[in-house]
């Protein structure tokens, strides 16, 4: 599976399973704390897991965690929701751009979940019309996001998200959170999503009150890539 990671200028790092990090002297993964509220989805039927976090290495806290959830139904094998909760003092947070920023990122994950096979012909700058479709559809949310009403924590909160692909992403904007908390979907709608903080992310293979490390991450299980583009990509090429 293909993955978007997205850097902030070398002053954030970002890991998803697989990457390599530098391990304390015991051999282990280096511990981030968690200075936010996560959110998740409770009682989900499938496997639940920690799928990706930022860090801030020199204030040693992740900036952004994601949790992966994925179906555990043969009837709907790629049903898959990914939350991703941030933290309000986040490096990339500037002058109100939490909204826009959440919104970019999630939209550029999507996209990327969307591309084809590695073998399939790609335009020579195609990474950088990526980059410039999703800040250009986060620079207008209330023109090209659709809005939702997602439960969190039971309460009613108003969201947007935006259809690329196969791949839903959006944003809502939850009480719980400082920050708008953004979602990833593949054969959910978004009406179907309910989220609710973590009190205990022992569901999820890891202790909230230890942080997150490199070691806690899976891999999340995805469909073999398609042998073409999908025709959201024209919106690209164009």
């Amino acid at each position: 599976m293909q993955r978007h990671r997205h850097g902030y200028g070398g002053v954030v790092a970002g890991f998803s399973s697989g990457d390599t990090e530098r391990t304390n002297e015991g051999g282990m993964s280096k511990t981030y704390d968690l200075p936010m509220k996560l959110h998740g989805i409770p009682d989900w039927h499938g496997s639940a897991y920690l799928e990706f976090f930022q860090v801030d290495p020199q204030q040693g806290v992740a900036t952004e965690a994601w949790l992966g959830h994925v179906s555990a139904s043969p009837e709907n094998p790629e049903r898959y929701v990914s939350v991703g909760t941030f933290w309000e003092e986040h490096p990339a947070f500037s002058g109100g751009t939490a909204v826009r920023h959440i919104a970019n990122e999630v939209l550029l994950k999507a996209i990327n979940l969307s591309l084809p096979a590695a073998d399939v012909q790609r335009m020579a700058d195609l990474h950088a019309r990526i980059v410039t479709y999703a800040e250009d559809s986060a620079g207008l949310i209330d023109q090209e996001w659709t809005s939702v009403t997602i439960d969190v924590n039971g309460v009613p909160e108003p969201g947007k998200y935006i259809k690329f692909g196969d791949m839903i992403a959006g944003f809502v904007q939850a009480s719980t959170s400082a920050t708008p908390v953004a979602f990833l979907a593949r054969g959910v709608e978004p009406a179907e999503i309910e989220l609710a903080t973590v009190a205990d992310a022992a569901a999820y293979g890891f202790d909230l009150s230890q942080g997150v490390s490199r070691d806690q991450l899976r891999p999340t299980p995805m469909p073999s890539p398609s042998n073409d583009f999908h025709p959201d990509f024209d919106q690209i090429f164009s």
